[in-house]
Order: structure tokens, then C-alpha cells, then sequence
């Protein structure tokens, strides 16, 4: 493959102070010696180790909303090359060590006397910054233990490689798109590129005049961190293309993946798409069928299990390009290509095409897997990478452990393990964690986490979670978990369809949430998923989730079962299961509100052909009959996979949902629920709700308040002040944690989500919480990569097995058990006030006092703001699992005595008399 440049900075022009800067004593002149591009070089005198060169130029934010396209051009820049190179002249005798700084990581060269060429690769430069886009906002130039040293700068650019001497002899190569992200060799056809003969390529009838529902050019966002084959391209190819070309057979290859905008890469499944040659089919890709197998193509990354080491863009983007290759035998000089789609007619994508005869297979091959390998090791090294630790802490964001902030300690543990004579012979380490503590892939367990037993306890009516790990001592193929009935006193069962076993998913969770200019990962736990079988990866953990649902009327007493855990080479293991179920339900909260934004993003977002849209017919072109048909078959299916999803925000603890899109049929899928729950028009609510300072005379905006409805939202960390809440109460407003929106960042720490809706609610005495989403996703929800708005803390998904099923996420087991907190407390707070005076009265009341005085009232006491607009539980000031098991235990302590102190017609209707 052949090398291009491209220039960032010569010292040619004369406002060289417009980027460059100096800091702490340096000094620069311009000089004509030593220039190696043009006739002038920056000479730069380090007063010491202190002074600094600095390029500032402004870049994007990682957004480019609201940037020029020269800057979304620029922030693109270094995504498109390989490296950062720059020549410096050293006029002494001696070595001088030249730093170059990246945000806050070094890289430090030794540059011999006479001239130096510098070369850095840009994924090192992309692991060193929050967003390569914003590489160039300082760029910082020094010297390492030198007093007044000199050196001569010239020629900053950066490199790459174009296509190889065969396709640039042989092949015709095409990039559909923007003109100004081309690649060098390639061609630049837009949707106004017109077929004329001087030129000898172009549509047969180009949308000059951009018409919508033709020829559509995609720029993308100067944002986006894809390579610029793939970035962009044409749209709604409505033309055939024409390209001149000697008779001959032909070898086409065409990428035709449109991964930009989240629901877009999705959007094949909706259309069947054909690609026919001079006539002749050549290509077929079918849409879904029907529903259920449009829910597994929409959602089967739910199954893409994470491993170590692992290429993403074969498992996330190769399958959206393609690419699509064929032959095909021109025989009027012409090469006639055309794109048909139905039902939607002028649909699909192009992104980039090459055309060589088949003769020359030979030579242009090679340097086509070439291109390719040069796309997939951008996508995995650049475009998207790893948060690097150091990054990560800076960035105080969650889930930051050993193993992961240094290596060195996870081989230390393996090593220790492995060398423990009684895992001797054995495939895999069996080990549990209280659920609200996070299990990664690169966890390994220390000895005392090894078990035998899972032990819960739990009231009835209630969802307990059990969770256990395997830490695979060898590569395990076909994991597969089965708990058994668990049996109990009085010969009574917790049978199967109560007995929900999931396994944890590792997801590659962006910075803020969302993809879009958020390119750096930490591979975290987040969906609970079904499965039938996993494989494990050698030294990998794998976490796997149990939930009991316990019937209201479930006798108490202990139940008893046994987990098998089975694998394809390995023999079986058990676990023994304990449940102990208490003698008392927890009150429903009546004072308080516990609501979640549901559906602001759903699963179908406009583009669905059989969808809600009154223009379907029209767009779609189709019998009115036929319409009428489908468009009822997929409001029903919609409204049960709806229903499912409302049921289970139910059964969490929810009672209240803010309904965005989709309203209508979320108010008739709740109708059918055994139990509705309270709908509010999400529109209204947020357009009701008035922004307003949290404190007279502040600037920054820490809640809103709805005059209609005398609710005041939450916002700002700053605004979770007890003074705060009580002096929103004092002017008769209901106070809520959090906004009835779905543009706000969303929690993304279990341990948050769980104080945030029990201890915390309980002790400020607040009115409910909103939370949420719900669902949130312009695209595939377990597709990290989708290029725009990725998925954005949503607290359940569809699941792709089993549909209508959803998957749930840590944020809402933990929520759920935040809520469940909440209720153990005001069951505590009710039988103290049945219980009048007596003495077992007065030691609960101290223990709630006390209690009162743990909690802080300030929320920024034990949370903190993480990443983009998120928070996190601060180290060593959060409660930990354990505090939590002891305030249940303690809870339960109390609720016990005081059920004996009261007169059987006074105890709840959860009484032991219910059972007997």
C-alpha cells in the first residue's frame, strides 16, 4: 500500500501565532534554516523543563452539533490516519530529551543532534484523550531536564496509507459521501454525481435539486470516530449506477452498511434489498418475517457474549457491511447497477465500491484485504478502544477494580490460585458476591468467595435475587445452570415458572452513555440475559443471576433446592439453594411515589414499514386492505410486548409511569395488567416543569417545578440537600428525585441507584422518584458501537429469546432492591406507631433515630460526579452490601418483637395466621 500526508502545520503562513503558544519562558522565532517543508522552520527556545510549545486549535466537543464543517473535518483528521509525525532539528552536540503531551500522557523521545523525524501512532494518541476529536485543544511541546535548550520545528502532519499500486492501476474504487472525507485514491460520488460521458460514472437520474425519497447524501457527523470509507455515503438509491467500462467480466465489491444514527443499521431489517448487474440478480438480503423474528434480528446482540481480546468489528460491524461481491460480464461498454427494495421502495445504502477486471483478481485481492484489514484495525484500535485506566480514574468513574487498574495483581491472583493444590484437576472455581458487589470478566475471586451454598432470605410477594459466579480455570464450552423446584414446609413449592435464572452480560458501556463522540469503553456487567448455554473463556469470570418471585400467600419457613451447573467437558457441580421465607410482606409505600420515564426512545422508531404512521400506505405504496391487515397484527404484537414490559416495571416496585412516545398503546397495554399502573402524559409534564436555580440567586439550574401539579424534579447533584428538600416542602411542593425527560444523563452505578431509592428517600423524606428510562435506545440497545446515540442506561430491554420477554439491568435489580429498603423501613415505621408505648416500640423508634443520624441528608457526602455527567458512589463513603444486610436483619429483628407485642386483630395482613 502506498504512504500519503497530509499537512497540519508548515510555518508557512503568517499568523503562526494563532495556534501556537508559549508557556513559562519559552521563545520562538521563525527562521529559514532547517525548514524541511517550504522555506520556513519554528525555532523554539526552552527556558527549562517548565517552559512549553503548545498548538491549540479548537475541535469538536464530540458532538459537532453546533460546529462548522472545516471543524468536524479537522476533529476527523486523526481517526483517518496512522500517524502523527513532525521533523525537529537539534543544532547542539548533545541528546535532548522532547516531550510531547496528549491531554496529560507523555511521550517522551530522545532527538539526536542534527535532524529527527518524530512519529507517533494515533491509537496511542486516541487511548491518551477523553475524544480524539479533541486531540488538537493542546498539543504540548517540552523538554526533560535542560536549561535553555533550542530545536527547530517543522512539518507537522499526519500519515497513512492509500491504495495499493494494483487498484490504483486496475480498479475503479468509489467512497459514496462527503468529497471533503475522502480517501485518498478513491473517487468522490454524492448523490448529485450525474452520469456524463467526459466523466464515464454517475446516476442515471441524480437529485440535483435534493428531492426527499431520492438520492440522499449521508455527511455524518464530524463526531463520529469511523474511518471514511464507512463514515458516509448515499441513501435511498432511488437510480440505477452507471459506470463506462470495457466489455469484459467484471468483480464487484460493494460495502453497503449504514452504521451512522443508531436505528439506521437496522433498518435492512425492514426491507428486502437486491442488487441486480446488467440485468441479472446478483445479491439478495431478505427482511424479517414477521414480528418475533424482526424482535431477534433487532436484538440478538443480547446473546454476543464478550471475550478476551476479542475483534468487535466481526462481531458488531462486519456483518452491516458486508461486504457484497459478484461478477458480472459487460458487454456494451457499460455497467448498469441497480438497487431495489420492497415493500419500501428506493431504500438502502452505499458506502464504498471497487470494480476491477477479473483478470487482475490476482493483483488488486491482496490489496483489497489489505483496505479491509486497515478498516477493522481502526475500528478496533482507534475508533473505538478500552478506557485506559489512568483515564479512567481521572474520570472517577465506577467499576474501577484491581484486576482491571493493574494487571500485574490479576496474574499475581491467577498465579495463586491455580497453584492451590485443591483446584488440582478442576475446570472451574464456583464463588459468590452479594449482588449489589460487581463481578467483571477479568475478576478473580480471592479464596474465601469459593462456595458450596447460596444462602437468601426473603418476605413473601417479593423478587430475591441469588447470584454465584464460575471462574473458569479452563476454556469452558456449554455452560448450562438449572435450579430445581425449591421445596419447603407443609410439602409447599417454588416451582419452575418462579424460578428466573439469567446470566450477567458484559457490555461495552461508553463514557456517557452514549456513542456518539464517547468512543472509550469499560467493559462492565449490565444486562441480565437469558441463555441456554455460555462458553467461558479461559481465567474469565462469569456471573450468573437467580431470581425466586415468592407468591403473596407463600408459607414461611425454609426451602431448600440445588443449582447444577453442567459444561460439555466438565463434570457436574451443585450448589446447595437455602431460601428463608419471613413471616410478614412489606407495605406498599402509600406516601410515596416511585415512577419511571418509560418508552422515550422505543423499539420502533419511525422507520417500521407496518408502524403507526398515517402516511404508511402513501410511503409504502401497498393496498389499503393489506395495510389495514398488518398494521393491526403489529399493534397487537406491540401492545403485548408493551404489556410485558409494564408488568415487570410492576412487579420491581414501580407504580407510576411517564409515558412518551407510543402513549396510546401503552394506556391500552396497561388496561389489560391485573394491576395498572398510574399513566402521566410525559409531554406535558416535562413542557409543564420550569427550570429554576435550587438556591435565590443561583446561576446554574437544579430542578424544575411544575406549578400545575405542585411537583418540584430534582436535577443536580447539589440540589439532593435536606435543606434543600424541606425548603421546597415548606412551599407546598412535592419533592422528586429525578426529571421526567430523556435527554438527561442516567445512573449508571448500581450502588447509587439503590441509595438513591431507599435509605436516602426514607431519610429526607421526599415524595417518590422519577426513574429511568425505561428503554432508551435509537438502535440495538446491545450494539455499543452504532456510530450516534448508543444505549443510554436503559433499565430494560427486549430480549431477543423467548419474546416478549425483556432483559433487566443492574441499575433496576438494584433499584428494585433500593425500593424494597424503602418499604422494609415504613413496615418498621407502621408496627412501631400499632404498637403504642411499649418497650419493644421504644427500642425500634431508637433504632429508626439513630438510623436517621447514619444517613447523611446531603447526597454529595457519599456520591459524586462521574464520566460525562453521571455519578458514582464515592469510595469508602457508600454503604456497602454488608451495611445493607445488617439494616434488613435488624429491620427484620425488630418487626419480629414487635409482632408479638400486638393483639392478633391489630397485626398486618401479612400474619402468620394466613398461612396456618
Amino acid at each position: 500500500m502506498e504512504e500519503v500526508s497530509e499537512s497540519l502545520e508548515d510555518f508557512e503562513k503568517p499568523d503562526v501565532g494563532r495556534y501556537w503558544h508559549v508557556e513559562a519562558g519559552a521563545k520562538t522565532r521563525l527562521l529559514s534554516e532547517h525548514a524541511t517543508s517550504g522555506k520556513q522552520a519554528l525555532e523554539v527556545t526552552f527556558q527549562d523543563d517548565k517552559s512549553c510549545l503548545c498548538y491549540r486549535r479548537t475541535g469538536l466537543d464530540g458532538y459537532g452539533a453546533n460546529y462548522s464543517r472545516s471543524l468536524e473535518v479537522l476533529g476527523a483528521r486523526f481517526i483517518f490516519h496512522n500517524r502523527f509525525v513532525f521533523d525537529v532539528f537539534n543544532p547542539s552536540d548533545e541528546n535532548v530529551r522532547l516531550v510531547v503531551t496528549f491531554h496529560k500522557r507523555p511521550f517522551v523521545f530522545t532527538v539526536k543532534p542534527g535532524a529527527n523525524t518524530i512519529s507517533i501512532p494515533t491509537e496511542e494518541i486516541a487511548s491518551a484523550v477523553y475524544r480524539i476529536t479533541q486531540v488538537t485543544h493542546r498539543i504540548a511541546f517540552s523538554v526533560q531536564e535542560a536549561a535553555n535548550t533550542t530545536l527547530l520545528f517543522d512539518h507537522l502532519r499526519l500519515e497513512r496509507e492509500t491504495v495499493g499500486p494494483n487498484m490504483k492501476r486496475y480498479a475503479k474504487c468509489f467512497d459514496f459521501g462527503a468529497a471533503d472525507m475522502l480517501r485518498p485514491g478513491f473517487v468522490a460520488v454524492d448523490s448529485r454525481t450525474s452520469y456524463e460521458s467526459r466523466r464515464g460514472y454517475g446516476w442515471l437520474e441524480a437529485n440535483l435539486n435534493d428531492e426527499k425519497g431520492k438520492l440522499e447524501t449521508i455527511t455524518s457527523s464530524g463526531a463520529m470516530p469511523l474511518g471514511d470509507l464507512i463514515r458516509d455515503g448515499v441513501k435511498d438509491l432511488s437510480s440505477p449506477f452507471l459506470l463506462d467500462c470495457p466489455d469484459g467480466k467484471y468483480r464487484v465489491h460493494i460495502a453497503h452498511g449504514y452504521h451512522w444514527g443508531g436505528i439506521y443499521h437496522l433498518m435492512p431489517v425492514d426491507y428486502d434489498f437486491v442488487i441486480k448487474a446488467e440485468g441479472e440478480v446478483k445479491h439478495i438480503r431478505l427482511r424479517a418475517s414477521d414480528r418475533v423474528e424482526r424482535t431477534r434480528m433487532f436484538y440478538g446482540h443480547d446473546q454476543t457474549r464478550y471475550e478476551f481480546d476479542e475483534d468487535i468489528w466481526a462481531k458488531f460491524a462486519r456483518d452491516i457491511y458486508g461486504p457484497t461481491v459478484f461478477d458480472v460480464e459487460v458487454i456494451d461498454g457499460q455497467l448498469n447497477l441497480e438497487f431495489l427494495t420492497s415493500p419500501q421502495p428506493d431504500k438502502g445504502f452505499l458506502n464504498f465500491m471497487v470494480v476491477y477486471p477479473i483478470e487482475h483478481a490476482r493483483e488488486v485481492e491482496p490489496e483489497l484485504r489489505r483496505l479491509w484489514y486497515d478498516i477493522r484495525r481502526r475500528y478496533n484500535r482507534v475508533s473505538y478502544r478500552m478506557l485506559d485506566p489512568a483515564l479512567a480514574v481521572e474520570l472517577k468513574k465506577p467499576d474501577l477494580h484491581e484486576e482491571y487498574l493493574d494487571p500485574d495483581i490479576r496474574l499475581e491472583k491467577i498465579g495463586m490460585l491455580v497453584a492451590r493444590p485443591e483446584f488440582s484437576g478442576r475446570d472451574f472455581v464456583l464463588f459468590a458476591r452479594d449482588h449489589l458487589e460487581q463481578v467483571y470478566p477479568d475478576t478473580v475471586p480471592n479464596i474465601s468467595e469459593e462456595v458450596s451454598r447460596l444462602e437468601a432470605v426473603g418476605a413473601p410477594g417479593e423478587i430475591v435475587p441469588v447470584t454465584f459466579s464460575i471462574f473458569a480455570l479452563h476454556p469452558l464450552k456449554g455452560v448450562r445452570v438449572q435450579v430445581e423446584p425449591l421445596e419447603g414446609p407443609r410439602s409447599r413449592e417454588i416451582l419452575p415458572h418462579d424460578i428466573h435464572v439469567k446470566s450477567v452480560r458484559y457490555s461495552r458501556r461508553m463514557l456517557g452513555q452514549r456513542s456518539r463522540g464517547d468512543w472509550q469503553y469499560m467493559v462492565v456487567p449490565w444486562y441480565l440475559v437469558g441463555f441456554r448455554t455460555v462458553d467461558i473463556d479461559r481465567y474469565m469470570s462469569r456471573r450468573f443471576w437467580i431470581n425466586l418471585r415468592l407468591s403473596p400467600d407463600l408459607f414461611p419457613g425454609r426451602y431448600t433446592s440445588v443449582v447444577r451447573i453442567t459444561s460439555s467437558r466438565s463434570a457436574e457441580a451443585m450448589l446447595k439453594l437455602e431460601l428463608e421465607v419471613l413471616p410478614f410482606r412489606l407495605r406498599k409505600p402509600e406516601a410515596a411515589e416511585f415512577a419511571v420515564v418509560a418508552f422515550v426512545q422505543p423499539m420502533d422508531p419511525g422507520n417500521e414499514p407496518y408502524g403507526h404512521s398515517a402516511r404508511v400506505q402513501n410511503t409504502y405504496r401497498l393496498p389499503r386492505s393489506h395495510v389495514r391487515s398488518v398494521t393491526a397484527r403489529f399493534e397487537r404484537l406491540h401492545r403485548q410486548e408493551i404489556g410485558t414490559t409494564l408488568e415487570t416495571l410492576r412487579a420491581y416496585g414501580f407504580d407510576t409511569v411517564y409515558a412518551g412516545d407510543w402513549l396510546k398503546d401503552i394506556q391500552e397495554a396497561n388496561l389489560m395488567l391485573l394491576e395498572p399502573l398510574k399513566l402521566i402524559d410525559l409531554a406535558k409534564a416535562s413542557r409543564a416543569a420550569k427550570s429554576r436555580p435550587s438556591t435565590p440567586g443561583g446561576r446554574d439550574t437544579f430542578l424544575h417545578v411544575d406549578p400545575v401539579r405542585r411537583r418540584a424534579y430534582l436535577r443536580a447533584l447539589a440540589s439532593y440537600n435536606e435543606k434543600v428538600i424541606q425548603s421546597l416542602k415548606a412551599q407546598a411542593l412535592k419533592v422528586y428525585f429525578g426529571y421526567p425527560a430523556s435527554w438527561l444523563p442516567m445512573i449508571d452505578d448500581p450502588a447509587v441507584a439503590r441509595y438513591l431509592v431507599g435509605v436516602y428517600l426514607w431519610r429526607t423524606g421526599a415524595d417518590g422518584v422519577v426513574a429511568g428510562p425505561a428503554r432508551s435506545s435509537w438502535g440495538d440497545p446491545y450494539h455499543p458501537f452504532d456510530g450516534y446515540g448508543g444505549e443510554r442506561g436503559s433499565l430494560l430491554m427486549p430480549s431477543s429469546r423467548g419474546w416478549p420477554a425483556v432483559n433487566t439491568s443492574r441499575i433496576l435489580e438494584e433499584t428494585r432492591e433500593g425500593i424494597k429498603d424503602y418499604r422494609y423501613l415504613i413496615t418498621l415505621e407502621r408496627l412501631i406507631h400499632g404498637a403504642g408505648k411499649t418497650n419493644e416500640a421504644k427500642r425500634a423508634a431508637q433504632f429508626l433515630v439513630g438510623l436517621r443520624e447514619e444517613i447523611t441528608g446531603t447526597l454529595s457526602d457519599c456520591v459524586e460526579p462521574s464520566g460525562l455527567s453521571s455519578w458514582r458512589a464515592k469510595p469508602g463513603k457508600a454503604w456497602t452490601a454488608d451495611r445493607y444486610n445488617r439494616l434488613r436483619r435488624d429491620i427484620t429483628t425488630h418487626i419480629l418483637a414487635l409482632r408479638e407485642t400486638l393483639e392478633v386483630p391489630q397485626r398486618e395482613e401479612a400474619d402468620l395466621e394466613e398461612w396456618r
